[in-house]
């Protein structure tokens, strides 16, 4: 047996001989696919987006109950577990032919489903009884299930999950991946900068957290997309809208708006959003609460008819020494801040990067300025604890446990 350090997962060895076996990608047998089943097609989306990331997210985490992104993982298992229902039909014969739509909308679609039917294949081949378990299982099949019962099913489907990203990186996506990793860190690396020097430059700023996406309605199909056009189409709207956003903000502040941020992210749940990070002149302006309030309160007012709201998380931070704040040049804690926010606001969004237009942009913000001389007069009695952009980069998650703050929200 071979152990994966990644969250302490092991995995079988018919991943191994599967991947090492002499079968080469376009010489495999293919497997019918002519079926117009929309929840295959999702399912195989959602694979598509979560098979991808570094490191690699099990769908099953056998080593803790506690985990990141729990509630957004059982969409990850439940499409595997549509997945294999889907092909299992196929290999029985039981489905309805029918023209095949979604391969040709989807190259992945085609490549899925055969290699998950090579894998099921192997399996009945390697452990009969493992294969008897899996062979047509459905989402309330398996929990019905017994525990060890279940064990198993989660192990094997950690096996495909495996197998599934070594084909995935082993077809050309390997670089398409890294490079998603490199240009988070580009993006951290400008936010830290531009922030420093903003602080660098006036002294004091006041640092503000808003969070734009759309009011929850019943029924809620935030998340859900018809197609890859209704995608586009509503993220475009949304990026209409941060462009109105952004003019506003710049008419309430003008030169005392130091730098701002946006990300634009989707969420299985809440859908498309906008994260903002933005810095304001300090020595202007120090509410930490109502500043970014009258922020989101002009923004709400413009886009009410859309349904799009905005919300003041700089008021979720009601312990004494919030970071949310006017930040000092002096201030100790002003790189652990930048970087914290920096790593958030860079964290990959393998659903919005897969999906979002190739000449639409998910990230925007200040740019970097060219240093100018030193002003003239006195040097400031104390200067600026200095950083490094990328050292600094870490989750606000480990400042709040080490200053002992209790329900923290960044």
């Amino acid at each position: 047996m071979k152990t994966n350090n990644n969250e302490g997962l092991q995995r079988s060895e018919l991943v191994d001989v599967l991947i090492n076996s002499e079968h080469q990608l376009d010489n495999l047998g293919e497997c019918k696919t002519e079926t117009t089943n929309y929840q295959l097609f999702k399912a195989i989306e959602t694979l598509a987006e979560w098979i991808g990331r570094v490191p690699h997210f099990f769908p099953f985490n056998l080593a803790r109950k506690k985990t990141k992104y729990r509630y957004e993982l059982t969409f990850y298992q439940d499409a595997f577990f549509t997945c294999i229902s889907e092909v299992s039909l196929m290999m029985s014969g039981d489905d309805d032919a029918a023209p095949d739509f979604y391969t040709k909308r989807s190259p992945i679609y085609e490549i899925v489903v055969n290699r998950v039917k090579e894998w099921l294949l192997a399996l009945q081949k390697s452990n009969v009884d493992v294969f008897n378990l899996i062979f047509g299982i459905e989402p309330s099949v398996y929990r019905i299930q017994s525990d060890e019962d279940k064990k198993i099913i989660q192990q094997a489907i950690n096996d495909l999950s495996a197998y599934l990203r070594k084909l995935w990186m082993l077809k050309g996506n390997r670089e398409k991946v890294h490079s998603y990793r490199k240009n988070a860190t580009e993006v951290s690396r400008q936010i830290i900068n531009v922030a420093k020097q903003g602080v660098c430059n006036t002294s004091k700023i006041l640092l503000c957290r808003l969070d734009s996406g759309y009011r929850y309605r019943v029924p809620d199909r935030r998340g859900k997309f018809s197609s890859k056009e209704d995608y586009e189409i509503r993220f475009k709207r949304v990026s209409a809208m941060r462009d109105e956003m952004l003019k506003i903000l710049r008419k309430m502040f003008g030169k005392e708006l130091i730098f701002f941020f946006w990300k634009i992210e989707c969420a299985p749940i809440k859908g498309l959003h906008i994260h903002w990070f933005i810095g304001l002149n300090g020595s202007k302006h120090q509410d930490r609460i109502n500043v970014p309030r009258r922020i989101a309160d002009k923004w709400n007012e413009c886009f009410e008819k859309d349904d799009f709201y905005t919300h003041n998380l700089s008021s979720h931070q009601r312990h004494e020494d919030a970071i949310l704040r006017v930040i000092d040049y002096r201030d100790p804690l002003l790189g652990r801040i930048l970087g914290g926010y920096a790593d958030y606001l860079s964290k990959i969004d393998y659903l919005g990067k897969l999906r979002t237009p190739g000449n639409m942009r998910t990230f925007g913000g200040t740019k970097l300025k060219k240093t100018q001389k030193s002003k003239r007069g006195p040097k400031r009695s104390k200067q600026m604890h200095h950083f490094d952009a990328l050292e600094v980069r870490r989750p606000l998650q480990e400042l709040s446990m080490e200053m002992g703050w209790q329900e923290y929200k960044g």
